[in-house]
């Protein structure tokens, strides 16, 4: 079965382990710092992982489909 990510997920992860601000995380996907810490913790989570690197390698790894 397929781990479930979202499109802003995903893009928050790839967004983080480039080293993007976070004000600039904030801006373009319009949330607070607070809401894109929350995501990136579902995401840990998800994947079993806790930090963005490691999230990206498990995730190359492990059959996804992101959604909406």
């Amino acid at each position: 079965m397929p781990v479930i990510i979202t499109t802003q997920e995903l893009s928050l992860l790839r967004m983080t382990a480039e080293g993007v601000e976070v004000e600039e995380m904030e801006r373009a996907e319009k949330i607070s710092k607070k809401e894109i810490d929350a995501r990136l913790k579902t995401v840990y989570k998800k994947l079993k992982t806790r930090n963005p690197l490691e999230a990206l390698q498990v995730l190359a790894q492990t059959e996804f489909k992101v959604v909406d």
